[in-house]
């Protein structure tokens, strides 16, 4: 598993995705799911730091045999994800979807992006 936390940002955004890169490059993934991988979490990262998202949030990353598993968790429990631009691309990367949201406040938005 890979998780890193990350600025809200927007200049944290190309960094995360090299190192979104060399992680899924030494789990020997293909070009093109490192790419898919890499647009997913950029996406919900942008969004999040859209939305108003002011602190940090984080990012996980869990490698299966046929998938990679995309989370990322703010503070912004309350707000949707998927009428979004961003989120509108991610379902089409990814195969499955889903927002979890906690009492503590918190949303972890996932997906999942096959290979």
């Amino acid at each position: 598993m890979f998780e890193v936390t990350v600025p809200a940002d927007p200049g944290e955004l190309a960094p995360v995705r090299h190192r979104i890169a060399a992680v899924l490059h030494a789990q020997h993934r293909t070009d093109a799911h490192i790419w898919r991988v890499s647009v997913v979490a950029s996406e919900l990262l942008t969004l999040s730091i859209a939305q108003g998202n002011d602190h940090s949030a984080i990012l996980r990353l869990s490698a299966l045999p046929d998938v990679t598993r995309v989370e990322l968790v703010d503070h912004l429990q309350h707000l949707s994800v998927f009428d979004s631009p961003q989120g509108q691309l991610v379902t089409r990367i990814a195969s499955i979807w889903g927002v979890m949201r906690d009492d503590a406040g918190y949303r972890t938005v996932w997906c999942d992006v096959t290979q």
